[in-house]
């Protein structure tokens, strides 16, 4: 990750996601074209609009969807995007050979406030960040190498006629009690597979138009994906934004600590290093 991700020049880190969820903004639309034209002279050339369904459950249980706008502004190459819609602003970084986490996170925060200046964020209810590892299997190492056992699942019974090509899944969430900035945080830790090669997971679009990216084999991947964030009370921006830098440099502390010394293994990381 940030501090020792230049020890992994070939690790397996694919995404980094940041992420400010807000109170809706209905007419956010009328603030495109100057959120455009900043996202145009900042490096983000390129824009998309996108419309999907978003599901919602109400009061009674009953589920209905609710159509969705977003807009897409992206780098040349798409390595980097940044989506914004009625009720949240999500920076994804995909190129990540040289990366450096304060850097990003300076990227984002001067996003966030230039936006804010705009459209006038009002209340702020979440703040996230998310890591994907993509574990392309190699002979060299495989996911079961690299990932810790005890992080494999539980064996079954062998009097059963299992599988053997099923897809390994594993989820655990805790609530994670941040130092600084004093503050209760949820941590999300999921390891799922692809057998297609998918190189993200597939609610990450890198590409507006659709076009999906494999890992080079087209095999059997594995990811890590580390969600660390914080749900408010739809606390005034003037509480938050002044220690945003302070919260997601906590939040990423933790996805750090968890990555190298929970998950993967002595040999992962010598291999990763090479």
């Amino acid at each position: 990750m940030a501090t020792k991700k230049k020890d992994l020049t070939n690790g397996p880190l694919s995404a980094v996601l940041f992420q400010v969820r807000y109170t809706p903004i209905l007419n956010i639309e009328r603030y495109i074209p100057a959120i455009q034209d900043y996202c145009r002279k900042a490096g983000f050339p390129l824009i998309n609009r996108m419309r999907g369904d978003m599901i919602h459950i109400n009061q009674n249980g009953e589920i209905e969807k609710i159509a969705i706008e977003q807009w897409v502004f992206a780098s040349a190459d798409y390595q980097r995007t940044l989506i914004i819609d009625t009720e949240k602003l999500t920076f994804q970084v995909f190129d990540l050979s040289n990366y450096v986490f304060k850097e990003l996170l300076d990227t984002f925060i001067q996003f966030m406030h230039k936006i804010d200046t705009l459209v006038e964020i009002s209340l702020i209810n979440r703040i996230g960040l998310r890591f994907i590892n993509t574990i392309e299997e190699k002979p060299e190492l495989g996911w079961r190498r690299a990932i810790k056992p005890e992080f494999q699942g539980y064996p079954f019974p062998d009097d059963v006629d299992w599988a053997d090509k099923e897809l390994f899944s594993w989820t655990l969430q805790k609530n994670v009690k941040l130092i600084e900035p004093n503050i209760w945080s949820n941590f999300y830790a999921r390891i799922y597979q692809d057998a297609t090669g998918r190189k993200y997971p597939g609610d990450i679009i890198r590409d507006p138009d659709g076009d999906i990216d494999y890992v080079s084999s087209k095999s059997l991947v594995t990811y890590i994906d580390l969600d660390h964030f914080i749900l408010f009370s739809n606390e005034e921006k003037e509480v938050i934004i002044p220690k945003i830098k302070e919260i997601f440099v906590a939040l990423h502390k933790v996805i750090e600590s968890v990555f190298f010394s929970s998950l993967i293994t002595k040999e992962a990381e010598q291999v990763w290093s090479k």
